[in-house]
């Protein structure tokens, strides 16, 4: 509800619900077009998949793509047949989604296939790290299991030309830095940036009460000037945040679907008349 003695714009808000419910409709579409996705045999996906033979590079950014995808249907389920925007909880399902599509997006960016190759090792060797720390946690020794895993990937590596100064047990990057990198390679992007939103969909979704009073005191809309004071819920918030997501999905799904016809001399097919 609103904060006593503040009145909301309804114009705004009915704009924001409107678009909110466009842009949930849309979702199982893109989603099928993750799924859709078949890397042409001799292009530079398929090649890439050889190169990243321990976790295959289309796997891994599918399977990302599909983290993604997830968070955006069940957040669509939730709000489905409801008069309240989203609060607190919905808010960590687009926070998901975000993380999902710049992982997939940043897996992809590199613009040659030793660098994407690259990214794909390491982030192979980052989520091993974090099963030996998950098994540590509950009294299971993955040492062996994860020198195994650096001894593969690093063959994996130094089959690749052009990598031999580099290494597999790399620092990984925060994930500030991933979405930074990620967004100043995008074309532009709806308002909230990514970053942006990333920031606050992981503070309304952690509770923190600052960040929830900055948002809807100064919630905007892409087209409208007015602006909302809300204490807890906002349409306008909320299709905002989702906008950003559904197109940082949208981007990532692209960008595979790019990669997966691409061929060795980097040029997509041109597409039908």
């Amino acid at each position: 509800m609103p904060e006593s003695g503040v009145r909301a714009s309804p114009s705004l808000e009915a704009h924001g619900r409107a678009e909110h419910i466009r842009l949930c409709a849309i979702i199982p579409a893109m989603h099928k077009r993750v799924l859709s996705v078949t890397p042409i045999e001799g292009g530079t996906l398929k090649r890439a998949d050889g190169l990243t033979s321990t976790m295959p590079m289309s796997h891994q950014t599918r399977f990302q793509l599909q983290v993604a995808a997830n968070h955006l249907l069940t957040y669509t389920d939730a709000m489905k047949d409801t008069d309240t925007p989203t609060r607190y909880a919905g808010h960590s399902l687009v926070r998901g989604a975000l993380e999902g599509a710049v992982t997939a997006l940043w897996l992809q960016q590199p613009g040659t296939l030793a660098r994407r190759a690259l990214r794909s090792l390491r982030w192979t060797w980052w989520e091993q790290n974090d099963a030996a720390d998950f098994a540590a946690e509950v009294g299971t020794d993955a040492s062996d299991e994860k020198a195994s895993m650096l001894a593969l990937l690093e063959a994996d590596k130094n089959r690749i030309k052009g990598l031999n100064q580099d290494s597999v047990d790399h620092p990984r990057p925060t994930r500030t830095a991933m979405i930074i990198d990620v967004q100043r390679r995008l074309p532009a992007m709806p308002q909230p940036t990514i970053l942006a939103a990333w920031r606050q969909t992981s503070s309304l979704a952690h509770g923190n009460s600052a960040v929830a009073r900055m948002s809807f005191n100064l919630a905007s809309i892409e087209g409208a000037s007015e602006h909302l004071r809300y204490a807890t819920t906002s349409w306008a918030v909320s299709s905002a945040l989702l906008r950003t997501a559904v197109a940082a999905f949208d981007a990532s799904v692209s960008k595979f679907e790019e990669r997966a016809a691409e061929t060795p001399s980097h040029r997509r097919p041109p597409s039908p008349a």
